[in-house]
């Protein structure tokens, strides 16, 4: 993402990965709070520590703030 927005001529301002816990909702259903996409409390500890030591390799989603 950073160099398709780079290569249209963005100065990137702010990168941030986001959303470990619903990608271990996507792929394990005993991460599953209900089924409305809300994990349960051990998803969202393994994400606290998925976001601390591999929060690239490891979100769902990705946060970038540009300026043209």
């Amino acid at each position: 993402m950073r160099s398709i927005l780079e290569a249209s001529k963005f100065q990137i301002v702010h990168e941030q990965p986001m959303s470990h816990s619903f990608n271990l909702y996507l792929g394990f259903e005993c991460f599953h709070k209900d089924s409305n996409g809300r994990t349960n409390s051990l998803a969202e500890g393994l994400a606290a520590l998925l976001r601390k030591f591999l929060p690239w390799a490891t979100c769902n989603h990705l946060l970038f703030i540009g300026r043209k």
